[in-house]
């Protein structure tokens, strides 16, 4: 993350992590996007956001129970397309609505786009095969690119792995 530290007009970058929780409020959302707003012209800034209780309340209406091991969600490769669609659909285009809403430059993303995020399997987890992984680089060009020409990148916590 050095790659970060100053980019356009020499600013700092600030990496933020929103929960999903965070994500679900559009009073805390509301007031966020007026924070970054009025700190948008001394610092760049980059969002990654959940949304876990979002997914979780659509696997069940869709008849896939979610299934969590000591308070990490296991996706299993059935319940990736909802994480998708939850993750970089909806809980992302909430997010860049809402700052872009109050002046900001937001580009929704997932950590997949430009290979942003590259992750590892878990692998079997309590016998099932999981999706659920952790980041094991991060690939800043479009990153760089956005921040470079004043956006704010707002990425959802999907990856791709080393295959793909």
């Amino acid at each position: 993350m050095e790659r970060f530290k100053k980019i356009r007009d020499k600013r700092p970058v600030i990496i933020v992590k929103i929960g999903g929780r965070f994500s679900e409020n559009e009073e805390l959302l509301g007031i966020f996007a007026d924070e970054l707003y009025v700190m948008r012209n001394e610092y760049s800034f980059i969002i990654v956001h959940g949304g876990g209780n979002e997914v979780s309340l659509l696997s069940k209406k869709l008849g896939q129970e979610p299934l969590f091991k000591d308070g990490i969600r296991i996706t299993t490769p059935e319940e990736m397309d909802i994480v998708e669609m939850v993750l970089s659909g909806k809980v992302n285009g909430r997010v860049v609505r809402k700052l872009r809403a109050r002046g900001i430059d937001a580009v929704g993303l997932s950590g997949s786009d430009g290979s942003i995020f590259i992750g590892e399997s878990m692998g079997n987890v309590a016998g099932v095969e999981t999706r659920t992984g952790n980041v094991v680089k991060v690939t800043s060009k479009l990153l760089e690119i956005l921040l470079d020409e004043g956006y704010v990148p707002v990425i959802s916590s999907v990856s791709t792995d080393l295959e793909g």
